[in-house]
C-alpha cells in the first residue's frame, strides 16, 4: 500500500479531495479504505484478501478506479457519505471515522475499528486518543494530554464534545 504523511496528504488535496479518504462499510463492515495524494487514489482491499485498487479522482465527487483483480469502475460520492459505483456496488462511510476540521482547517483524523477509536492529533502537536463508541450517535474520547470528552455527532457532518468544542466535515 502507498503510505503518505499525514501533512503531504492535507497540504496536496483540497477539502472536497479529502472526504473520499478514510476507511468505507461494504454490507455494513469495515473494509476499503482509501488514501489520496494529489489527483491519486489508493484503496486497500486487503481486508477481502484482494489487491490494491488504484485511480484517479476525476471530479470533486468521482473517481475512477482500476481494481486488479476485476476491472475499472467509477465511484460518485453521494450525499458525502456514501459512494455509488458504476458496477452497482454501493459503499457506505463510517459515521465518525475520517478527516474532520477544526476551525475551518482539517486535522483531527478519526479511525474506527469495532466500537474502538483513535484521533490522530497530530496536526496539533498533540498526543493520539483513544476511545470508544458509546452509541450510533455518541463516542467517549480520552486526550492523553487533557481529558475525557464525550462527542456527538449531528446530521453526520458535526461533532458537538462536552467541552464544547466543534468539528465539521
Amino acid at each position: 500500500m502507498t503510505n503518505y504523511s499525514r501533512n503531504e496528504l492535507l497540504d496536496n488535496v483540497s477539502y472536497k479531495k479529502i472526504v473520499f479518504a478514510g476507511v468505507w462499510l461494504y454490507e455494513g463492515k469495515p473494509g476499503p479504505v482509501i488514501s489520496i495524494f494529489g489527483d491519486n487514489v489508493t484503496i486497500d482491499m486487503s481486508a477481502y484478501n484482494r489487491p490494491e485498487a488504484t485511480g484517479k479522482i476525476v471530479s470533486d465527487n468521482k473517481i475512477s478506479v482500476t481494481f486488479k483483480d476485476h476491472d475499472t469502475f467509477t465511484g460518485e460520492l453521494v450525499d458525502y457519505d456514501r459512494i455509488e459505483w458504476s458496477n452497482g456496488t454501493v459503499w457506505n462511510r463510517s459515521q465518525f471515522a475520517g478527516v474532520w476540521l477544526y476551525e475551518g482547517k482539517p486535522g483531527p483524523v478519526i479511525s474506527v475499528s469495532g466500537d474502538n477509536v483513535t484521533i490522530d492529533m497530530s496536526a496539533y502537536n498533540r498526543p493520539e486518543a483513544t476511545g470508544r463508541i458509546v452509541s450510533d450517535n455518541k463516542i467517549s474520547v480520552t486526550f492523553k494530554d487533557d481529558s475525557t470528552f464525550t462527542g456527538e455527532l449531528f446530521d453526520k457532518k458535526r461533532i458537538e464534545w462536552s467541552n464544547g468544542t466543534v468539528w465539521n466535515r
